[in-house]
């Protein structure tokens, strides 16, 4: 049979092993993906600019979904 006190540490180094490995990983989804002023960019806003065109609102297709 195994000893209770030698399986009590493996499990407590396997739990702080997770913890550990799991802080770096919030800490990873704590940084930015993008760069700062990325989405200011015009390539970012490109499908935002094309919508406001009033030509391009009024194409087969592209109502809203909610009117008739």
């Amino acid at each position: 049979m195994e000893d209770p006190v030698e399986r009590d540490a493996r499990a407590h180094d396997h739990m702080y092993k997770v913890k550990a490995t799991a802080d770096k990983l919030v800490a990873m989804w704590n940084q930015p993906t993008k760069t700062y002023g990325f989405w200011s960019t015009d390539r970012a806003n490109a499908k935002y600019h094309t919508n406001l065109d009033p030509a391009v609102q009024k194409l087969s297709g592209r109502h809203h979904p909610y009117e008739t």
